[in-house]
């Protein structure tokens, strides 16, 4: 199997979008300019102008980066019949609904077991002491938080396909 050295959607609207910045940055109307002065030369029209297209252009290739899996990971050369880009069956997306709800109960059960250990370390709790040892008091909360957030993105990138899904079946 060869490695695609073509650039993924996500790849190229991140380049497209960090061009069109410096693009804006270019063409920004300068503050030096004399507003008391009513006329508008053809120059200055012009560049106002090109300034619109640019900061729509901007927020087009904003929202592009933002695409979710697998939309993301597209290449060019990909096909529509490709594996990667099938719908989930119903049994595979309602296990795959299972495991994410399975998942975000481990988070939280995780964190009721920080926040014992941190009742314990505090002595407001009438647990042993054993959560303490086993969960690092430091580390712990930043790790469930990221957690959390990368199981909220994949909800949301779930919640697209499904929306996506149900576009295609009408």
């Amino acid at each position: 199997m060869t490695k695609n050295s073509d650039p993924t959607l996500a790849e190229r609207a991140g380049y497209l979008y960090r061009h069109l910045l410096l693009l804006q940055r270019i063409f920004q109307i300068s503050e030096e300019s004399d507003p008391a002065n009513s006329r508008v030369t053809d120059g200055q029209a012009l560049r106002e102008g090109i300034c619109d297209v640019l900061d729509e252009l901007v927020e087009q290739a904003h929202a592009l980066t933002a695409v979710p899996l697998p939309l993301r990971d597209w290449r060019t050369g990909d096909g529509p019949d490709d594996e990667r880009w099938r719908a989930l069956t119903e049994v595979e997306r309602r296990e795959t609904l299972s495991l994410v709800a399975a998942y975000e109960n481990l988070i939280a059960w995780c964190e009721g077991h920080l926040s014992d250990g941190f009742e314990q370390a505090n002595g407001t709790s009438g647990h042993d002491g054993r959560v303490r040892s086993r969960l690092d008091p430091n580390g712990g909360p930043d790790v469930l938080e990221a957690e959390r957030a990368r199981l909220a993105r994949y909800r949301r990138d779930m919640a697209f396909l499904d929306r996506r899904r149900g576009a295609e079946a009408v």
